[in-house]
């Protein structure tokens, strides 16, 4: 068994805060640990819930306990996101939709769901926007066309790089995304029929060029926007690229 450990440092005014990030565990059988009931250990999967938990309303200081719950509040308001008509009234686009699915989401375990974070993030050596730039990057993403599949496409590789949360940028952009896909196109992405190695290595290589991932989303558009199995298997999957379990 081989592990790399990769050190992300997450600067602010008030603290430093030292953080591992597990890159790569390799063999033949991982071991059972607090973290098991990750569905993989690959060095795409960041390191927080197997490291240390974020501050939260839980109360929970133990990062598996935390993942649990995660997992189980924000899918049921994901659930509940799309059943109850909310995601439909919001506008396509903007960032402010994005902090709205985003608080929706997260409202019950962070303060910080649905508000700009505070401080630089970085991933598997790839630094994401500087703080001092957020603000800006986000109004010019907005005001970036959407009318055909290859713009809006361009537009979720530039949220990705923004990554104006803390934690779960990810589900939150993939939302956002297909809100933006259907109010425009008609479509929405079947997400059960990407893989998962596949989709994130394509985002990996997104901010260099984006054709991987246009080649990879767009045979998986779908007409059916409204259809539930698409939209819930859509939710499991987004979770599974995050390092859950898939159902």
């Amino acid at each position: 068994m081989r592990i790399t450990l990769f050190s992300l440092f997450i600067l602010d005014k008030r603290s430093l805060l030292w953080y591992t990030e597990i890159i790569e565990l390799r063999s033949p059988n991982p071991p059972k640990s607090e973290c098991s009931h990750l569905s993989e250990w690959d060095e795409k999967q960041l390191f927080w819930r197997c490291a240390m938990a974020l501050d939260n309303k839980l109360g929970l200081t133990n990062s598996a306990d935390l993942a649990r719950e995660e997992e189980r509040i924000s899918k049921k308001k994901a659930v509940e996101l799309f059943e109850n008509g909310v995601l439909d009234s919001l506008p396509a686009g903007k960032f402010s939709t994005l902090q709205a699915i985003h608080k929706y989401l997260f409202e019950d375990i962070y303060d910080f769901a649905g508000k700009l974070r505070t401080v630089n993030l970085a991933k598997n050596n790839f630094r994401f926007a500087p703080l001092m730039y957020l603000e800006a990057a986000l109004a010019n993403i907005e005001k970036m066309p959407q009318s055909t599949f290859d713009e809006i496409i361009e537009k979720y590789v530039e949220m990705n790089i923004a990554h104006p949360f803390m934690e779960g940028n990810g589900r939150a952009t993939r939302i956002w995304l297909d809100l933006i896909l259907k109010k425009n196109l008609g479509k929405v992405v079947d997400w059960q029929t990407i893989d998962k190695d596949l989709y994130l290595q394509a985002m990996e290589r997104s901010p260099i060029n984006d054709l991987e991932l246009r080649v990879l989303l767009q045979p998986a558009l779908t007409d059916k926007v409204n259809d539930r199995t698409v939209i819930f298997k859509g939710i499991e999957q987004s979770y599974y690229y995050e390092g859950y379990s898939r159902k």
